[in-house]
């Protein structure tokens, strides 16, 4: 479930994003790469810094956005240690080889960079249920939840996958989202700092 905001649109992962990245970093002057712009959560970044705005289809884009371009998340052409932050909010879920992707952002980010990566993850699954090669709407729909999905993580190899890549994680959830509650967030959210 993707609550959609009734008066501005957003939806509760966007809100989620908006809610804590200005408490956990600092944006002023960075250069930050955000994939697949989200309507909401571009122009928070854009307030204070530089924002290089990037998807595998900019086509989808031009009605809202002048400036984007195309990258792959498995070959970005960005030079390493290029950016201060990365936000890729529910992509790799999308992306065939997701381990190549988190080793590319890995690549470009600043020694001391973040990134935000969230994803549709179980807590009751033990391992992540993933078709890297499929092509079929209906079966990515039943097994993933999303016609377009290639995989659902089971929370806990995610971020085996993301410490195998060398990110340091930080999970806030419970307690520690409370203060977020008037942002209409999901029950039982976390949200990942890398």
């Amino acid at each position: 479930v993707n609550c959609i905001c009734p008066n501005c649109g957003s939806t509760a992962r966007e809100r989620l994003v908006i809610a804590c990245l200005p408490n956990c970093i600092d944006l002023k002057d960075k250069d930050v790469l955000h994939f697949a712009p989200e309507r909401y959560v571009l122009p928070l970044l854009s307030k204070q810094s530089r924002v290089t705005a990037a998807d595998l289809q900019p086509e989808l884009y031009r009605n809202r956005l002048r400036q984007i371009q195309y990258q792959n998340l498995m070959q970005l052409t960005f030079s390493d240690q290029s950016f201060d932050l990365v936000v890729a909010n529910h992509i790799l879920e999308h992306i065939p080889d997701d381990r190549k992707a988190m080793q590319e952002i890995f690549r470009v980010l600043k020694p001391g960079g973040h990134a935000i990566l969230q994803v549709p993850y179980s807590d009751s699954l033990t391992s992540t249920i993933e078709e890297p090669g499929i092509h079929d709407r209906a079966r990515q729909s039943a097994l993933f939840g999303q016609y377009d999905h290639v995989r659902i993580y089971a929370w806990h190899d995610y971020l085996h996958r993301l410490k195998q890549t060398g990110f340091i994680t930080r999970v806030m959830e419970g307690n520690d989202l409370k203060k977020y509650e008037s942002f209409a967030l999901q029950p039982g959210e976390r949200f990942l700092l890398l």
